[in-house]
Protein backbone atom coordinates (compact mmCIF):
# COMPACT_ATOMS: atom_id res chain seq x y z
CA UNK A 1 0.00 0.00 0.00
CA UNK A 2 2.87 2.37 0.73
CA UNK A 3 4.18 1.78 -2.79
CA UNK A 4 0.66 2.23 -4.15
CA UNK A 5 0.38 5.66 -2.57
CA UNK A 6 3.79 6.69 -3.90
CA UNK A 7 2.88 5.49 -7.39
CA UNK A 8 -0.47 7.33 -7.33
CA UNK A 9 -2.56 4.17 -7.53
CA UNK A 10 -5.08 5.55 -5.04
CA UNK A 11 -7.80 7.87 -6.29
CA UNK A 12 -11.10 9.38 -5.16
CA UNK A 13 -14.65 9.08 -6.39
CA UNK A 14 -17.47 11.34 -5.24
CA UNK A 15 -21.06 10.27 -4.62
CA UNK A 16 -23.65 13.06 -4.83
CA UNK A 17 -25.94 13.74 -1.88
CA UNK A 18 -29.28 15.34 -2.73
CA UNK A 19 -32.22 16.98 -1.01
CA UNK A 20 -34.87 14.27 -1.19
CA UNK A 21 -37.89 16.48 -1.88
CA UNK A 22 -36.38 18.85 -4.42
CA UNK A 23 -33.56 16.57 -5.67
CA UNK A 24 -31.30 19.61 -5.50
CA UNK A 25 -27.62 18.69 -5.26
CA UNK A 26 -26.29 19.40 -1.75
CA UNK A 27 -22.80 17.95 -1.70
CA UNK A 28 -20.62 14.90 -2.13
CA UNK A 29 -19.10 12.07 -0.14
CA UNK A 30 -15.47 11.32 -1.02
CA UNK A 31 -14.80 7.60 -1.48
CA UNK A 32 -11.33 6.08 -1.62
CA UNK A 33 -10.36 3.54 -4.29
CA UNK A 34 -7.16 1.62 -5.12
CA UNK A 35 -6.32 0.71 -8.71
CA UNK A 36 -3.68 -2.00 -8.39
CA UNK A 37 -1.60 -2.62 -11.55
CA UNK A 38 -1.94 -6.40 -11.18
CA UNK A 39 -5.19 -7.00 -9.27
CA UNK A 40 -7.30 -4.17 -10.63
CA UNK A 41 -9.68 -2.19 -8.42
CA UNK A 42 -9.39 -3.42 -4.82
CA UNK A 43 -12.38 -3.01 -2.55
CA UNK A 44 -11.95 -0.59 0.37
CA UNK A 45 -13.51 -3.32 2.51
CA UNK A 46 -10.25 -5.22 1.99
CA UNK A 47 -7.47 -2.64 2.12
CA UNK A 48 -8.87 -0.25 4.74
CA UNK A 49 -8.92 -2.96 7.40
CA UNK A 50 -5.29 -3.81 6.65
CA UNK A 51 -4.33 -0.13 6.64
CA UNK A 52 -6.05 0.43 10.00
CA UNK A 53 -4.28 -2.50 11.66
CA UNK A 54 -0.87 -1.55 10.29
CA UNK A 55 -1.18 2.14 11.13
CA UNK A 56 -0.77 3.12 7.46
CA UNK A 57 -4.29 4.53 7.64
CA UNK A 58 -2.84 7.71 9.19
CA UNK A 59 -0.79 8.48 6.09
CA UNK A 60 -3.52 7.29 3.72
CA UNK A 61 -6.20 9.27 5.55
CA UNK A 62 -4.13 12.45 5.43
CA UNK A 63 -3.65 11.97 1.68
CA UNK A 64 -7.40 11.47 1.24
CA UNK A 65 -8.29 14.61 3.19
CA UNK A 66 -5.75 16.68 1.31
CA UNK A 67 -6.73 15.34 -2.11
CA UNK A 68 -10.47 15.74 -1.51
CA UNK A 69 -10.14 19.28 -0.17
CA UNK A 70 -7.84 20.23 -3.05
CA UNK A 71 -10.04 18.69 -5.77
CA UNK A 72 -13.32 19.99 -4.36
CA UNK A 73 -12.21 23.38 -3.05
CA UNK A 74 -13.26 25.37 -6.09
CA UNK A 75 -16.59 23.59 -6.52
CA UNK A 76 -17.60 23.97 -2.90
CA UNK A 77 -16.54 27.62 -2.77
CA UNK A 78 -18.35 28.61 -5.98
CA UNK A 79 -21.47 26.47 -5.69
CA UNK A 80 -21.91 26.16 -1.92
CA UNK A 81 -21.73 22.37 -1.93
CA UNK A 82 -20.37 20.52 1.08
CA UNK A 83 -17.78 17.75 1.13
CA UNK A 84 -18.05 14.67 3.37
CA UNK A 85 -14.96 12.64 4.24
CA UNK A 86 -14.79 9.53 6.42
CA UNK A 87 -12.37 9.30 9.33
CA UNK A 88 -10.88 6.07 10.63
CA UNK A 89 -10.50 5.19 14.29
CA UNK A 90 -6.77 5.92 14.31
CA UNK A 91 -7.26 9.21 12.49
CA UNK A 92 -9.99 10.34 14.85
CA UNK A 93 -7.86 9.82 17.94
CA UNK A 94 -4.81 11.58 16.53
CA UNK A 95 -3.84 14.18 19.09
CA UNK A 96 -3.20 16.85 16.49
CA UNK A 97 -6.10 16.08 14.13
CA UNK A 98 -7.72 19.55 14.39
CA UNK A 99 -4.38 21.24 13.70
CA UNK A 100 -3.80 18.93 10.72
CA UNK A 101 -7.21 19.71 9.22
CA UNK A 102 -6.65 23.44 9.70
CA UNK A 103 -3.23 23.15 8.00
CA UNK A 104 -4.71 21.26 5.03
CA UNK A 105 -7.48 23.85 4.68
CA UNK A 106 -4.95 26.68 4.67
CA UNK A 107 -2.80 24.83 2.14
CA UNK A 108 -5.67 24.02 -0.23
CA UNK A 109 -7.84 27.10 0.33
CA UNK A 110 -10.80 24.94 1.39
CA UNK A 111 -13.52 26.54 3.54
CA UNK A 112 -13.89 24.40 6.67
CA UNK A 113 -17.52 25.43 7.09
CA UNK A 114 -18.22 23.25 4.03
CA UNK A 115 -16.45 20.16 5.38
CA UNK A 116 -18.31 17.28 7.05
CA UNK A 117 -16.27 14.59 8.80
CA UNK A 118 -17.97 11.23 9.22
CA UNK A 119 -17.32 9.12 12.32
CA UNK A 120 -18.90 5.84 13.41
CA UNK A 121 -20.47 4.81 16.70
CA UNK A 122 -17.60 2.47 17.53
CA UNK A 123 -15.17 5.39 17.26
CA UNK A 124 -16.89 7.07 20.20
CA UNK A 125 -15.96 4.29 22.61
CA UNK A 126 -13.80 6.58 24.77
CA UNK A 127 -16.37 9.22 25.77
CA UNK A 128 -14.08 11.85 27.29
CA UNK A 129 -11.50 11.71 24.48
CA UNK A 130 -14.21 11.60 21.82
CA UNK A 131 -16.07 14.57 23.27
CA UNK A 132 -12.86 16.62 23.47
CA UNK A 133 -11.90 15.80 19.87
CA UNK A 134 -15.40 16.51 18.57
CA UNK A 135 -15.52 19.82 20.41
CA UNK A 136 -12.18 20.87 18.91
CA UNK A 137 -13.44 20.01 15.42
CA UNK A 138 -16.68 21.86 16.08
CA UNK A 139 -14.73 24.97 17.04
CA UNK A 140 -13.02 24.89 13.63
CA UNK A 141 -16.43 25.16 12.01
CA UNK A 142 -16.35 21.55 10.75
CA UNK A 143 -19.60 19.59 10.74
CA UNK A 144 -19.50 16.07 12.21
CA UNK A 145 -21.76 13.27 11.00
CA UNK A 146 -22.48 10.00 12.81
CA UNK A 147 -22.14 7.44 10.03
CA UNK A 148 -23.74 3.96 9.80
CA UNK A 149 -26.05 4.76 12.68
CA UNK A 150 -27.71 1.73 14.24
CA UNK A 151 -24.92 -0.71 13.47
CA UNK A 152 -22.97 0.02 16.68
CA UNK A 153 -23.72 0.07 20.37
CA UNK A 154 -23.62 3.71 21.40
CA UNK A 155 -25.64 4.96 24.32
CA UNK A 156 -28.35 7.32 23.09
CA UNK A 157 -27.86 9.53 26.12
CA UNK A 158 -24.16 9.77 25.27
CA UNK A 159 -24.84 10.66 21.64
CA UNK A 160 -27.12 13.49 22.71
CA UNK A 161 -24.21 15.18 24.50
CA UNK A 162 -21.77 15.11 21.58
CA UNK A 163 -21.51 18.14 19.27
CA UNK A 164 -22.88 16.30 16.22
CA UNK A 165 -24.74 17.92 13.35
CA UNK A 166 -25.81 14.97 11.23
CA UNK A 167 -26.87 11.34 11.45
CA UNK A 168 -26.61 8.90 8.55
CA UNK A 169 -28.96 5.93 8.20
CA UNK A 170 -27.00 2.84 7.24
CA UNK A 171 -27.78 1.32 3.86
CA UNK A 172 -28.71 -2.03 5.45
CA UNK A 173 -31.74 -0.35 7.04
CA UNK A 174 -32.69 1.50 3.86
CA UNK A 175 -32.65 -1.83 1.99
CA UNK A 176 -35.20 -3.19 4.51
CA UNK A 177 -37.74 -0.47 3.73
CA UNK A 178 -40.95 -2.18 2.65
CA UNK A 179 -40.84 -4.69 5.49
CA UNK A 180 -42.59 -4.11 8.80
CA UNK A 181 -39.34 -4.26 10.77
CA UNK A 182 -37.40 -2.15 8.30
CA UNK A 183 -40.04 0.57 8.17
CA UNK A 184 -40.17 0.74 11.96
CA UNK A 185 -36.38 0.97 12.29
CA UNK A 186 -35.99 3.75 9.73
CA UNK A 187 -38.89 5.77 11.17
CA UNK A 188 -37.38 5.44 14.64
CA UNK A 189 -33.95 6.65 13.47
CA UNK A 190 -35.45 9.64 11.63
CA UNK A 191 -37.55 10.61 14.65
CA UNK A 192 -34.54 10.29 16.94
CA UNK A 193 -32.49 12.56 14.69
CA UNK A 194 -35.25 15.16 14.61
CA UNK A 195 -35.58 15.13 18.42
CA UNK A 196 -31.81 15.60 18.71
CA UNK A 197 -31.97 18.45 16.16
CA UNK A 198 -29.71 16.58 13.72
CA UNK A 199 -29.86 16.56 9.96
CA UNK A 200 -30.51 13.05 8.65
CA UNK A 201 -29.05 11.47 5.50
CA UNK A 202 -30.03 8.06 4.13
CA UNK A 203 -27.41 5.93 2.38
CA UNK A 204 -27.91 3.35 -0.35
CA UNK A 205 -31.18 4.60 -1.86
CA UNK A 206 -31.74 2.42 -4.92
CA UNK A 207 -35.52 2.13 -5.41
CA UNK A 208 -38.29 4.69 -5.92
CA UNK A 209 -40.33 3.17 -3.08
CA UNK A 210 -37.43 3.75 -0.68
CA UNK A 211 -37.32 7.40 -1.76
CA UNK A 212 -41.08 7.80 -1.32
CA UNK A 213 -40.94 6.31 2.18
CA UNK A 214 -38.03 8.52 3.24
CA UNK A 215 -39.73 11.63 1.88
CA UNK A 216 -42.96 10.76 3.65
CA UNK A 217 -41.16 10.51 6.95
CA UNK A 218 -39.17 13.74 6.54
CA UNK A 219 -35.68 12.44 5.86
CA UNK A 220 -33.94 15.50 4.45
CA UNK A 221 -31.15 14.13 2.28
CA UNK A 222 -29.83 10.97 0.74
CA UNK A 223 -27.43 9.28 -1.61
CA UNK A 224 -27.46 6.12 -3.67
CA UNK A 225 -27.61 4.67 -7.18
CA UNK A 226 -31.16 5.97 -7.65
CA UNK A 227 -29.56 9.41 -8.01
CA UNK A 228 -25.98 8.69 -9.08
CA UNK A 229 -23.15 6.20 -8.49
CA UNK A 230 -19.78 7.35 -7.17
CA UNK A 231 -18.29 9.55 -9.91
CA UNK A 232 -14.86 10.67 -11.02
CA UNK A 233 -14.13 14.36 -10.67
CA UNK A 234 -14.60 14.92 -14.41
CA UNK A 235 -17.92 13.07 -14.46
CA UNK A 236 -19.03 15.03 -11.42
CA UNK A 237 -18.30 18.33 -13.15
CA UNK A 238 -20.27 17.14 -16.19
CA UNK A 239 -23.19 16.23 -13.93
CA UNK A 240 -23.17 19.69 -12.37
CA UNK A 241 -23.04 21.40 -15.78
CA UNK A 242 -25.99 19.31 -17.00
Amino acid sequence: MVTGLKQRQFFLLYQPQVHLRSKVLLGFEALLRWRHPRWGIISPMVFLEVAEKSGFIIQLGEWMLTQAMREMGKLTAEQGYYLSVNLSMRQFYQQHLPELILHIAQETGFQLSQLTLEVTETMLGHPEQAARQLQDLHQLGVRVSLDDFGTGYSSLSRISHYPLQELKIDRTFVQQIGTEKGDALVKTIINLARHLDLDVVAEGIEKPQQLRFLRRHYCQAGQGFLFAPPLSLDDLKNLIRS
